[in-house]
């Protein structure tokens, strides 16, 4: 028996048969075998199995990856203040466009009002496997939590009259595949061309040839940055710190 994961937030888990395969051996003439899978959804497989053998292609487009993409694990390594942020407070956004989910471009330099912007490394995907070792990098796990946490907590935020934006180096092609998915009510930012983070000087790691944005999250008013929250962990409990200090330190934003 194989479990196919969770790609949806809402789901509901069945039993089918698939005929022909038999993923241990890769033996297309076996008889059927099971599958625990969220009903209507696409998984692609775990190539990793647990006699040690390698499934073959046929097993590798129908089971999703093991981990939990919606939970942080336990014992993540703590990501430390390193100092890189310090210099944001009180500085001027640049006049940079950047693409938008909600489509055309977004430049946060030219938005009035208070507005909160969570600048996350990268959205993982229930179809395709973990980058590796990516849980061991302090502060790198945790991005779906986070925009599903700042979903969550979306409409307080509104009442705060405060507008919300995600931001990334991702693709806006793989920014709306994480939008849809996640039901986000907010349009989510890309940076992939680096010119919002390399004009801020955001702090960033590098991964598989990928340079991604370290977690963190800004507050600014009528473009100019008011608080940076960094480093930030857990990132699922983000929201709540930006709205206490919204609260106290905004009341009238």
């Amino acid at each position: 028996m194989i479990y196919a994961g969770r790609y949806g937030i809402d789901h509901c888990k069945g039993m089918v048969d698939f005929p022909g395969v038999d993923c241990a051996t890769g033996d297309a003439s076996t008889a059927n075998m099971n599958l625990i899978i969220d009903v209507g959804l696409p998984y692609i497989a775990d190539k990793s199995l647990s006699n040690g053998i390698q499934s073959n292609n046929t097993c590798d487009d129908i089971v999703a990856r093991i981990d939990d993409l919606y939970k942080l694990p336990d014992n993540l390594p703590v990501p430390v203040d390193d100092g890189a942020c310090d210099h944001l407070p009180g500085l001027r956004l640049a006049p940079i466009a950047l693409p938008s989910t909600g489509g055309g471009v977004v430049d946060l330099s030219k938005r009035e009002g208070t507005v909160v912007v969570y600048c996350y490394p990268r959205t993982g995907r229930p179809d395709k496997a973990p980058t590796p070792g990516w849980n061991d990098i302090p502060g790198a796990r945790g991005c779906t939590p986070q925009s599903c946490a700042f979903r969550d907590h979306y409409q307080e935020l509104r009442g705060l009259n405060v507008a919300v934006y995600g931001l990334s180096t991702q693709t806006t092609d793989d920014q709306k595949e994480m939008v849809a998915r996640l039901h986000l009510p907010f349009d989510v930012l890309s940076d992939a061309d680096l010119q919002f983070t390399r004009a801020l000087n955001l702090p960033t790691f590098a991964v598989e040839s990928m340079t991604l944005i370290k977690r963190l999250t800004l507050i600014t008013r009528d473009g100019v940055v008011q608080k940076v929250f960094y480093p930030v962990f857990p990132p699922d409990k983000n929201p709540d710190e930006v709205i206490v200090w919204l609260s106290q330190c905004l009341p009238n934003s």
